[in-house]
């Protein structure tokens, strides 16, 4: 019995050390506050516990062991089963009721949640609550007082944490969004909120029970939280991997203390918490009912509830039996008998064969109708299908029949359907008229039919084993047929099974077991080795099939190696049929949202009503269609956020922190972002990928433009240089080996790739370590914090910041006219004035050309009578202007050409530039009459505008043989001169310009020695951002440090540009480091960013001109941030 309060961890037995449960006297607050801690173990034999609970009132602890599969009560050192048959899925969990005395479980593998009294001596005691629209339940939680329970579903449909009352009934999806692997659940009754670890996303969260009031307690980046406990004032968890456990305070986030003793070569796993104040304790309103089974605390009053294979009587506290075999079974047959096995025997702990009570003749091939309790087979001593009555026990002949090969019930429409290997005929019967059909007639023996009612495809097999033989579908409403697996001679295919909970076709070819989609598009092996199989059907997530060699039934699980065997020698003999038998798995449909989704493009639920209702993940929004999901980007003014957790790009509101999620599919594990306005492309680097993507802000033409060389290579940090659209890029690795860090530069059009430092080691540019879901602004100026954004629980793990305020950083302009002059690569040095030409790695300059690379091609230089202006590169795809020479005109109105692939002009360049015929026709100042022609010797007259006179007295100018006009046309209208002023006015005018003057003076003086003061204000303040940037603004997340780790640094974003501030960024993601990255051992360049450079400065960049080959190893810093 153990104490309270206390705090239980258990442990698995190890290669040194016994599994079992170390319990510590007190709760968090007594525990950290002393010096010496009370520690007793009590050891386990052969256990591995993955869930655990506690009984407060007489110190028991519930706990269930994955190995014997098995839910078991500790008590006083003495261990007692309480129900056995749990499948062996990592999923599944146990929460116990405290005042009801019941336990509940999720179960990975059956797909359903069940409850059980404690204290029943019978292990068939048990009933299923939940176990439609639930795919893979765990991590449950009790709230005895309040009545509900709470579950993490891994649904394809959408994760989601959902609540019901503790019948099951009134479900609610509470949080169905940013979830991920949710590992365990607690409640804090007193609080009435939820706990929970999330390994996905590195967290421990926490809400209230309708899901409001998210918040993030913690994170840190690849900590894979495990167990979670809640006492009053902290949380208390287990981290896979680590030899410690963990208390955190609710209310900071901060670490308040943690245990390691213990754990020198072992494991914590689970953590709970035996605390009478963490348990209010209300009336328990069951013990006056007089349930004949058992009871749930259901407020304000208990409710009866009767096991399996029970039905409540309308007294609301007796149960009826359904029938005598089992509600959830496996239908075994010989010739003279139907029997079933519990599913339970999956797991090797099978409740005894039952049999019907009747005797049958000749039975082989079964198919069930578990919403009647039917059972129909063929009689092959008669040759007629039977009807079984499971709860009557009668029999009924149905329809004659020729050599059946396989039949296949369709419990939508109460058909049943049949093969005849002898005829090639395949029909069915409609068993509320006994009417029977003709279907189809093939020209291959057909056999071993199954069937998919909820899409209306029929399945079988044609051919002969040892021969060609296929597997073929037909749907049922279009008539047509398609083969969806052909296996060449010698095939032998021995059984198939349509499997409706996983959408999938099952079939034994040879000694493999397959499974495939309906269409045979996608198929996988599950195992080999499997020689004599005769009969297949599959249950959840477990294979079971019979020999024809033995008398045994063999059960598998799909995911896990745990093959059962039972042995029905003396009880059955040899069998002759199998099927499935549960009412849950013949619902007319699976649910609204398990065939596509529901329509649903992303999370999909059943509505109150029973139809799907659609919903969309974070930062999307639903279309007026109701199911499709979709976003309006943002233009200006935006942070860009590449979320590494849930693999999306968002973009968050610099004016109001609205957060909208880039609708681009493919993003996978973005590490960094960048936003081009000129191309209006998002650039991302997704270690998932090891790739440097591209896409428009709205999803479209997204494309692949690096991807790393090097096995364990993967691109990181990115900055964009607005003045040539080239992107730098950093690639992380180790240095001399296959799969080194390097930093290069791309052209996003082109994909053309630049290495510029190679050889170098872990390169982590602009990563940080948040640990809530919120950016922070600063005002660099006021140097405080400016109120931006709330906490977001919804956001991921955010490993840097872009922001885009509206207008671009200014580029260097040597750069971004022309691209500088250069064919390829436009790169700058350390003078913000100069640059340099550079190619693609690979390739070189040309030894004559020190702009243009070896295999580019410039388009002609020379203009017939004219010149192309500068600068003008010709290369492909460049744009130039030119110029005619005098008395030669354009005869192109945009003075432009362009040079083509072919390395020629669009134009050609000899008609370019024409002579001119006639005299120029513009007069500055003036115009010409209109009857002048501007022919050779023509003499026209020409009037001046108004405030312009002629400085030709005839107002005349003549066209000579030069095309020339006799006068220059600039000289012809001048502008008009007044009369002078005055003298008397000249002397006013002149004291008028003195006081101006000394006015002008005083203000110039004033004006110095404001500058001086500001300036040295300045020096002692540091560098200050330039007066041609707005808003000079500092966006940051915040971080906290991790468990067992010290140095985590972050990095900020100064309006568009980048700075780092530092980073950890383990391989791959992978792994935390224990100590901080070594310092390089040169001394880096300051960073700078376009808000803190000094005007008229030249910062050097931190590699100087020529680039080296070879960098530092290792190297934790890198700037990008483009002067």
């Amino acid at each position: 019995m153990i104490g309270d309060p206390s705090i239980l961890v258990s442990v698995d037995q190890g290669l040194f050390t016994p599994s079992g449960i170390y319990v510590y006297k007190g709760d968090s607050i007594s525990i950290r506050g002393s010096s010496a801690v009370n520690v007793t173990q009590t050891t386990l034999s052969n256990v591995k516990i993955r869930s655990m609970d506690v009984n407060t009132a007489d110190g028991s602890v519930y706990f269930f062991d994955i190995t014997s599969r098995c839910i078991y009560r500790l008590h006083s050192r003495k261990v007692d089963n309480v129900h056995c048959g749990v499948s062996s899925s990592v999923f599944s969990s146990i929460a116990y009721d405290w005042i009801g005395g019941n336990i509940y479980w999720t179960d990975g593998f059956f797909n359903w949640i069940a409850v059980q009294p404690v204290s029943t001596t019978d292990k068939s005691m048990y009933r299923v609550i939940i176990q439609d629209d639930i795919e893979k339940p765990r991590a449950v939680a009790i709230d005895s007082k309040a009545g509900y329970m709470f579950w993490f579903d891994i649904s394809p449909s959408g994760y989601r944490i959902e609540r019901a009352l503790l019948d099951g009934t009134v479900r609610v999806p509470i949080i169905t969004t940013s979830l991920l692997s949710v590992e365990d659940i607690e409640i804090d009754a007193g609080e009435r909120r939820l706990y929970w670890t999330d390994a996905g996303r590195d967290t421990i969260e926490s809400s209230q029970y309708d899901g409001t009031d998210r918040k993030i307690i913690y994170r840190q980046l690849n900590i894979n939280f495990r167990s979670i406990a809640v006492d009053t004032e902290d949380v208390c968890i287990t981290i896979h991997g680590y030899r410690r456990w963990y208390c955190f305070s609710k209310a900071t986030g901060r670490v308040v203390f943690s245990r390691s003793s213990e754990f020198l070569i072992a494991f914590p796993n689970i953590i709970a918490i035996s605390k009478n104040e963490l348990r209010p304790y209300i009336t328990d309103s069951c013990p006056t009912l007089g349930c004949e089974h058992f009871c749930v605390n259901f407020q304000p009053d208990g409710k009866c509830m009767c096991k399996e294979g029970y039905t409540l009587d309308t007294d609301d506290r007796h149960c009826t039996e359904i029938h005598s075999l089992y509600h959830k079974g496996i239908v075994v047959s010989n010739a003279t008998h139907i029997c079933m096995l519990s599913v339970r025997t999956v797991t090797g702990h099978g409740d005894p064969l039952r049999c019907a009570g009747n005797a049958v003749q000749g039975c082989k091939h079964l198919a069930v109708d578990a919403g009647n309790t039917l059972i129909y087979y063929v009689d092959t001593t008669s040759n007629y299908i039977r009807e079984y009555n499971l709860a009557t026990h009668t029999i009924r002949q149905i329809i004659p029949v020729t050599t059946v090969s396989g039949i296949a019930f369709d419990w939508t429409d109460r058909n049943l359907y049949w093969s005849e290997s002898t005829t090639g005929k395949l029909k069915y019967v409609t068993i509320a008229t006994a009417t029977a059909k003709e279907l189809l007639h093939v020209t291959s023996p057909p056999s071993h039919l199954t069937i998919d009612p909820h899409t209306r495809t029929l399945f079988w097999v044609e051919g002969t084993s040892g021969y060609t033989m296929s597997i073929v579908s037909m749907s049922l409403v279009s008539k047509a047929t398609s083969v969806v697996f052909d296996q060449p001679s010698p095939a032998f295919i021995k059984d198939i099974f349509f499997d409706v909970t996983s959408d999938m076709l099952y079939f034994v070819q040879s000694d493999k077991l397959y499974s495939t989609t309906r269409d045979g598009s996608d198929t996988h092996v599950h195992y080999s080795n499997r020689q004599s199989v005769d009969q297949l059907i599959i249950y959840k997530r477990y294979a079971i099939w019979s020999e024809t060699t033995s008398s045994k039934v063999f059960t598998i699980s799909l995911q896990q190696n745990d093959q059962q065997t039972t042995n029905l020698t003396i009880n059955i003999g040899m069998i002759s049929a199998l099927a499935v038998y549960d009412e849950a798995l013949q619902r007319p449909s699976n649910g609204p949202c398990f065939h596509m989704n529901g329509g649903c493009e992303q999370l999909c639920m059943t509505g109150i009503s029973g139809s799907a209702v659609c919903a969309c993940s974070y930062g999307l929004t639903l279309q007026t269609d109701g199911k499709s999901c979709s976003s309006v980007p943002q233009s200006s003014n935006f942070l860009l956020v590449p979320d590494f957790s849930h693999g999306k790009l968002f973009q968050i509101s610099t004016t109001d922190a609205q957060i909208t999620a880039l609708d681009i599919d493919i993003v996978e594990k973005p590490v960094h972002a960048v936003y081009d306005p000129k191309t209006s492309f998002v650039f991302w680097s997704d270690i998932d990928d090891d790739s440097i993507m591209k896409s428009t802000l709205s999803g479209r033409n997204v494309d692949i433009i690096f991807t790393a060389k090097g096995i364990d290579s993967y691109p990181t940090a990115l900055a964009m240089d607005n003045s040539t659209g080239n992107l730098y890029y950093t690639v992380s690795g180790e240095a001399d080996t296959i799969s080194p860090g390097s930093v290069g530069v791309l052209q996003p059009s082109s994909g053309l790739v630049r290495t510029l430092v190679d050889n170098l080691n872990f390169i982590y540019g602009l990563a940080l370590y948040p640990s809530k879901g919120k950016v922070v602004k600063m005002d660099l100026q006021a140097e405080t914090e400016v109120s931006f954004m709330m906490d977001n629980a919804e956001l991921g793990l955010i490993l840097n910041l872009f922001v885009y305020p509206g207008q671009e950083d200014p580029g260097r302009s040597v750069c971004s006219s022309n691209n500088g002059g250069c064919s390829t690569f436009c790169l700058p040095k350390a003078s913000i004035s100069s640059s340099y030409c550079a190619c693609q790695d690979g390739t070189d300059l040309k030894s004559d050309d020190p702009y243009t690379c070896v295999g580019v091609t410039r388009c002609p230089s020379a203009i017939y009578n004219g010149n192309f202006n500068d600068p003008c590169t010709r290369y492909v795809g460049d744009a130039c202007t030119f110029q005619c020479n005098v008395g030669y005109i354009s005869t192109v109105p945009s003075k432009s050409v362009t040079c083509e692939q072919n390395g020629q002009w669009n134009l050609n360049l000899q008609q370019l530039c024409q002579l001119q015929s006639t005299c120029s026709l513009g007069i500055p100042n003036g115009k010409f009459e209109d009857s002048c022609t501007r022919n050779l010797a023509d003499t026209c007259t020409f009037i001046c505008n108004v405030g312009y006179v002629s400085t030709v007295p005839s107002n005349t100018v003549t066209c000579g043989h030069n095309r020339q006009w006799n006068v220059h046309l600039q000289l012809l209208c001048q502008l008009k001169v007044t009369t002078p002023p005055s003298s008397t006015d000249t002397n006013h005018q002149m004291f008028i310009y003195i006081g101006a003057g000394l006015v002008g003076l005083i203000i110039v003086s004033v004006t110095i020695v404001a500058i001086v003061c500001v300036r040295k204000r300045s020096n002692r303040r540091g560098p200050q951002p330039p007066s041609n940037r707005s808003e000079p603004n500092v966006y940051y997340t915040p971080y906290q440090m991790g468990p067992n780790q010290g140095g985590m640094l972050a990095a900020g974003v100064v309006n568009q540009g980048m700075y780092n501030v530092g980073s950890q960024l383990d391989e791959k993601m992978k792994n935390l480091p224990s100590a901080p990255i070594p310092t390089p051992p040169y001394q880096a360049r300051p960073e700078h960013t376009y808000d803190t450079i000094p005007a008229n400065s030249d910062p050097a960049p931190p590699y100087e001109a020529p680039m080296v080959s070879r960098g530092p190893s290792p190297i934790n810093k890198l700037i990008l941030a483009l002067s």
